[in-house]
């Protein structure tokens, strides 16, 4: 990814309060595409709304 991905992928975690910063997201991801982060976050996002489907009992 390129620094404008890596920022691009640092704002969408932020809209949901998982907080990265640049130097983590390239020792996550490397060399990767965006494809492959934003896909992480995608399925991050599905697992957290499971998460509060079950607590709230909806």
């Amino acid at each position: 990814m390129n620094s404008k991905e890596i920022n691009v992928f640092i704002e969408m975690c932020a809209e949901v309060g998982d907080v990265w910063t640049p130097e983590e997201v390239t020792a996550v991801f490397g060399n990767c595409s965006f494809d492959e982060p934003s896909s992480y976050m995608i399925e991050r996002a599905k697992s957290f709304g499971q998460i509060i489907k079950n607590v709230s009992g909806h």
